[in-house]
């Protein structure tokens, strides 16, 4: 049976009277993978050092497998952190800084040698054993790194913005080694993150936070294709944000009318009641254009004047102005040899079906 479940019961975290982390509560599955990500101050790395007993709680209760570790010190938690810098020790070689934790508990040096050994093996280090943190490059340096928050054996590893010093190219690699690690393993994984990219690649669980509140949870596919509220469908990406006033609700669909009057369905939504002000959301993904309107076979349509295009390889990411928005509507647009662009300040028609749209709980938020 695997370990590690983590419970987050009314959480708080106050700073000189100011709230870092607000009555937050969440469960984490046992020997899974999950990311917390949201805007730089919205409480992710706070509520992650809490988790670890680096930060005392203000409010609430934190356990790990039914048990509260609320008061106990980091090393009798259960969990080990890997730092954002990494903070490995310049004057012990790679085989010293993975074993330290054993040398504190006076265990031979043999056993010591042989436990560095084959955790640097497990992150592909093995061959790097003798070297001194400076002659590694930032990729070798996080691979032992994480050797060393492995050493003691824990049931949670949390991992603080572990990718984010990393060039491109290495970060996608790393990512899935941290992935094949994870899973290897079967110990649950708690990463915070500022990158919608590597939240969706990695997590089993995202948690999204805003000012120190949690305001969605749910697997990858849900938070992507339901985000539920206007911040996080901002946040997370590939998707658009309007707003519309209810004007009917049916079993298949809600209608909307937008402030340039047209009528945009979304799907359908037992939450909602005609005359109500409401936020959706389109996927940036499914938006089709046209010069005329009639050239589009789509239940929704709006007009756009083209502001800016760019191209992105496989795909051109168009950016356009709509009446009935106050912020750029952007549609990404599969690249092909026959795809005629707008100029900019050319205007287009706009198209999607009701299923590519959501609507959301909460109304736009700024």
């Amino acid at each position: 049976m695997s370990k590690g479940q983590v419970e987050l019961v009314n959480v708080s975290k106050f700073f000189a009277g100011q709230t870092a982390v607000d009555q937050v509560s969440l469960t984490i599955d046992s020997g899974s993978y999950c990311c917390f990500l949201g805007p730089s101050g919205c409480g992710k790395s706070t509520t992650l050092r809490l988790i670890a007993g680096h930060e005392s709680l203000s409010e609430g209760r934190i356990l790990i497998d039914g048990t509260d570790i609320s008061g106990r010190p980091p090393a009798q938690r259960g969990t080990s952190m890997m730092f954002q810098h990494y903070a490995l020790f310049p004057h012990l070689n790679c085989s010293d800084n993975v074993s330290f934790a054993l040398k504190l508990k006076k265990q031979p040096k043999q056993a010591r040698e042989q436990s560095a050994q084959e955790l640097l093996k497990m992150v592909h280090m093995a061959d790097y054993r003798h070297r001194m943190p400076e002659q590694l490059s930032g990729g070798q340096q996080q691979r032992v790194a994480l050797a060393r928050a492995l050493q003691t054996e824990p049931s949670v590893l949390l991992l603080d913005e572990p990718l984010s010093a990393l060039d491109p190219f290495l970060r996608v690699a790393m990512r899935s080694e941290l992935r094949r690690l994870q899973r290897e393993l079967g110990i649950t994984f708690i990463h915070v993150t500022h990158s919608q990219e590597e939240a969706l690649a990695l997590a089993d669980q995202i948690v999204i936070m805003q000012d120190g509140k949690l305001v969605r949870s749910g697997t990858a596919r849900e938070v992507y294709h339901q985000p539920q509220n206007a911040f996080v469908a901002r946040f997370i990406g590939g998707h658009n944000v309007l707003q519309g006033t209810v004007t009917e609700v049916s079993e298949t669909s809600v209608s909307l009318l937008t402030s340039d009057g047209f009528t945009i369905k979304t799907p359908p939504s037992a939450k909602v009641q005609p005359d109500q002000q409401r936020a959706f959301s389109i996927r940036t993904d499914q938006v089709t254009l046209a010069a005329e309107q009639q050239q589009l076979n789509t239940e929704n349509v709006l007009p756009a004047t083209l502001i800016d295009s760019e191209y992105q390889g496989s795909h051109l990411s168009l950016s356009f102005d709509l009446p009935a928005s106050d912020e750029p509507f952007t549609a990404l647009v599969p690249d092909s040899t026959d795809l005629i662009i707008p100029r900019p300040g050319e205007r287009v028609w706009l198209g999607w079906n009701h299923q590519h749209s959501s609507l959301l709980d909460l109304p736009t938020v700024s």
